[in-house]
This record gives structure tokens, C-alpha cells and sequence, in this order.
């Protein structure tokens, strides 16, 4: 059963600052460059720098909270500062009242009376101090059954903070805490390995593998966990990004410390342990950076003077999205856990780090099948459109075959063979000859058709009746053709004929 340590910057929006003043305080370039410390050498603190530059100050009676789910074992770290360089009000020696409660019990630290012993006016502010812990892990329960064990689940951390008049403030830097078993790592959260402030032993860290008979001393009394000469970790992960810290003790002829670390199977890098002008810790000692994504191994070498140790603090890394094997699970409450995490702490953040070849792809995967829907919609449509107008082609193509002409209430009728039918200016063509449309042709012109069809018929056999009546006749009748709405109309050869002959028959009255 393998478990990770998150780490949560003071600026996490799940931390509800509820009663009291609280300050937020993120370090510009001065304090920067003062509260990495007014050591000679090396101008560094001797107990590292601020958390992500930022802290939260309190000169007043205030408290907060935090929700997660976890194991329940945690520590809380702050900064106090007798300087005044982070607030020219904080040059006294006396220290603020810090209390913490998980779950309505009441928690402390055995750190609290050595936190620097009142951090000097010459010496900067104080970082990193642990306020409130409780020590453990669930992968090794403590056989000491009076301990409290916070149990798997929801937990709800209360811290109160006691300023009485005339002590300095106090700044809340970060916490960090166990998660549940087998947590599942996001992008962008940060992982802390190696504290031996807030496990019982050091080693119960999955991640971490300390060989055997390599110099290495775990010191559970002050949690602390030293490297001798050529000792060397191995540490498993999934992240793009690594950093280690640590400090040197013993200082005395002419002491050095330096070593190499080697990603996966890339060549080794080596580096520099600084040295300050007193013993150190929580130094930035190296930094693994633009490691590829997934997981990797690396292992740290040590070559320190003889009468030198150096102390492992913890590793700090910026995991990615990838659920951790059993032995190298890592998982941080960074500002950006995601709620699928049973690890991450509630309410969740939403600004989490994305890669960029993660939103790249989300957005392809989401414009690419709306391109191809809209391409098959339009060719869909042309085809329809095509089909619609052949059909229009095919019904003018059809109705092209017969001709008319409009047909004027004036007459007149002309002699010789052909039928002739009243018209203003021109003979109607009834043999089915392709004569060219007027443009006036208006909404009767279906019925106009029809009408010269039938008149063609009875024209056939008008003149076979004829043939049959006069064979040897020498002249013939023009029939009186008759296409108006009651008016009859008459030729002159017809008027004198006993029996005219008349298209319709019959249309004259007797």
C-alpha cells in the first residue's frame, strides 16, 4: 500500500482565511533578494527560502481552515521574522500563540520551542518552520495505541493564531499531507518525498530507496535523515520536474560537499552542495528540469569531506497526470488537484498547469469532427440541388414541343387550304411545327395546347366528310371555326351556304 505527500502554497484558494485580518504577501525584488539571507558567503538563509514567494500574514487574533481527504498525517510550515524585512511592525522577540485542531482534536508540534528561539533582528526571517504535525504515515501505523490516528477519509484542519500586544506577526507559508492509498496524480500537482519531520521513518517514503551500508543515518529523534561520504537514493516518479534540498553540517576543515544525479539512462549532471557560514538546511541543491512526461528514475550520488554530513530535507517535484504503480506513488495538493483524485483537498482548485500537447489535441479532437459533419452537409445539399434541377430541365425540355401564340378577340379569315383561326395579326400553325413563343404567353397557355390538338382532329375529319358529301364538287366550304365565349362568328363563303359547316358543329343557332 503505497501513499504520497501533497504540498499546498498558502495562496490556495481551498484555504478559507474566515475570521480575523490575514494579509496576503507575495515577495518583491528587495525582500527576494534579503530573505534569501544576509549570510557573507553565500547570501542565503540557514533555513531556506519562502515557498513560492508568497505567505500570508496575520498581526492579529485570526484563524482558517482547510477540507481533504487523506490519511490525516500532516504538517503546517510558517516564517516568523524579528528583522522586519517582510513588516517593518515585526522587530520584537516575542513569538505569536499558533494552535492547530484536526477533526475537533487538538494537535501540536514538538518543534515549536526550537523554531530558531526567537528568530534575532540580524538574522531575516526564520522560513520553513514546522508549527503543527501530525507525524505518521498509514503505511506504518504507530504501535503506540495512545497516538491519535486520524483515520482514511474527510478531514477538516483549524488553525487559530494568538497575536497578545507586542508580538511579532505571523506568516503562513504552506502545508503539505498524506493522501489516501493508491492516489492518482494530475497535472501540475506538487509532490514532497524525504521530510522526515512529518513521517516516523523516512524510508516509509515509496518513492525513496536508501541502499544499505552506504553512510546513510536516520535520525528519528530529530527527524532528520544525513548522507555520508559516496552514499547515494534513487528516487521513483512521474513528473518533468525535480528539485532537491538539503544543508551541510560539521564545518570544520575545509569542508566540501558536491555529487552527480542521473536521469533514466541520459549522462550524469553534476553539483554543488552550498556552504554557508553555519550549518544549513533546506537549500536548493539542484534542479532536474524539462524531463519528458511519464515515469522516471533517477539516482543521487554524495561526495562530502569526512568530517561533513549533508542533511536530506525532502524533494520537491511537479508531477503529471499518470496513476502511480505501487512502488512509486506520488500525489500533491497543489492549486490544481482534480476531484477524480480521492486525495485532493475540497473545495478544488481549477488553475491547474496544462501541457501544451494536451490542449492542442482537445482542441483538434473537437474542431476536426465538426469540419467533417459541415463538409458531408454540403456535399449532401449540392447533390439534392443538382437532382432538382434536372428535374426542371426534363419538364421544360417537354413542354417545348408545342407552340401557341395569344389569340386576339379580333378576326379574320383567309381563304385557300389552310384552316385559319381568328387573329389579330397571323396565322395560328396547327401541324405541330416548332414556331417560336410569344413573350406575352400567359397562365391559359396548357389550355390553348390542348384546343389545337383537338382542333387538328376534327380539322382531318371535317375535310374526309367533305371528300364524301362533294366528290365532284369543284369548290368547297372554309368552316366557321368558333373559339370565343358566345359571340358568333361567321366567314363570308359560310354565311351563304344552306348548311354551313361550323367547328364546333352545330354552335350557330337555326
Amino acid at each position: 500500500m503505497s501513499t504520497v505527500w501533497f504540498m499546498v502554497d498558502d495562496a490556495d484558494p481551498r484555504f478559507n482565511y474566515s475570521a480575523g485580518s490575514w494579509t496576503p504577501l507575495t515577495l518583491n525584488a528587495t525582500q527576494l533578494a534579503k530573505s534569501n539571507g544576509p549570510d557573507a558567503a553565500t547570501g542565503l538563509l540557514p533555513n531556506g527560502p519562502v515557498f513560492n514567494n508568497t505567505l500570508h500574514e496575520t498581526r492579529d487574533n485570526a484563524s482558517f481552515t482547510f477540507r481533504f481527504n487523506g490519511s490525516g498525517f500532516l504538517g503546517l510550515y510558517g516564517t516568523l521574522d524579528a528583522s522586519g524585512l517582510l513588516d517593518p511592525a515585526d522587530i520584537e522577540n516575542t513569538m505569536p500563540q499558533v494552535d492547530c485542531s484536526l477533526d475537533g482534536v487538538g494537535i501540536g508540534t514538538p518543534e515549536t520551542g526550537n523554531l530558531a528561539a526567537n528568530p534575532g533582528q540580524n538574522h531575516g526571517p526564520a522560513n520553513n518552520g514546522l508549527f503543527c504535525v501530525v507525524q505518521g504515515s498509514v503505511t506504518s501505523i504507530s504501535e503506540d495505541s495512545s497516538a491519535f490516528q486520524p483515520g482514511l477519509g474527510e478531514h477538516v484542519l483549524q488553525v487559530a493564531v494568538t497575536n497578545f500586544p507586542g508580538t511579532m506577526g505571523w506568516f503562513f507559508d504552506y502545508l503539505t499531507f498524506e493522501s489516501l492509498p493508491n492516489p492518482v496524480v494530475q497535472d501540475g500537482d506538487i509532490l514532497q518525498a524525504g521530510m522526515a519531520q512529518v513521517i516516523d521513518n523516512v524510508t516509509d517514503y515509496s518513492m525513496l530507496t536508501f541502499p544499505e551500508s552506504q553512510g546513510w543515518v536516520f535520525d528519528t529523534n530529530d527527524f532528520e535523515t544525513l548522507s555520508g561520504n559516496h552514499s547515494n537514493v534513487t528516487i521513483e516518479f512521474n513528473g518533468t520536474s525535480l528539485s532537491m534540498y538539503g544543508g551541510l553540517f560539521g564545518l570544520n576543515d575545509n569542508p566540501f560537499a558536491n555529487g552527480v544525479y542521473q536521469v533514466d539512462k541520459q549522462n550524469p549532471v553534476g553539483f554543488q552542495v552550498p556552504i554557508l557560514s553555519s550549518d544549513a538546511s533546506n537549500q536548493l541543491i539542484f534542479t532536474a528540469s524539462d524531463l519528458d512526461f511519464g515515469a522516471h528514475s533517477m539516482l543521487v550520488s554524495f561526495n562530502i569531506s569526512p568530517s561533513s554530513q549533508m542533511q536530506l530535507d525532502f524533494f520537491y517535484i511537479n508531477a503529471t497526470a499518470s496513476q502511480l504503480s505501487s512502488s512509486s506513488n506520488t500525489s500533491s495538493t497543489s492549486p490544481g488537484s482534480s476531484p477524480s483524485s480521492p486525495a485532493t483537498a475540497l473545495p478544488l482548485s481549477s488553475d491547474k498547469t496544462k501541457h501544451p500537447a494536451v490542449l492542442i489535441g482537445a482542441i483538434l479532437g473537437s474542431i476536426i469532427p465538426i469540419l467533417l459533419l459541415s463538409i458531408g452537409a454540403i456535399i449532401l445539399w449540392r447533390r439534392r440541388s443538382r437532382r432538382n434541377r434536372l428535374g426542371t430541365l426534363s419538364i421544360q425540355a417537354a413542354a417545348s414541343s408545342f407552340d401557341y401564340r395569344d389569340i386576339p378577340s379580333s378576326s379574320h379569315f383567309a381563304s385557300n387550304e389552310g384552316l385559319m383561326l381568328p387573329s389579330s395579326s397571323s396565322k395560328v400553325h396547327l401541324s405541330g411545327e416548332n414556331v417560336p413563343s410569344t413573350d406575352g404567353a400567359n397562365s391559359d397557355s396548357a389550355l390553348m395546347i390542348k384546343l389545337q390538338q383537338r382542333l387538328v382532329i376534327m380539322q382531318d375529319q371535317l375535310h374526309g366528310q367533305q371528300r364524301e358529301r362533294q366528290p365532284d364538287s369543284g369548290g368547297r366550304t372554309v368552316p366557321t371555326v368558333h373559339i370565343d365565349s358566345g359571340l358568333r362568328l361567321t366567314g363570308e363563303s359560310a354565311l351563304e351556304s344552306e348548311f354551313p359547316m361550323e367547328i364546333p358543329p352545330g354552335y350557330t343557332e337555326q
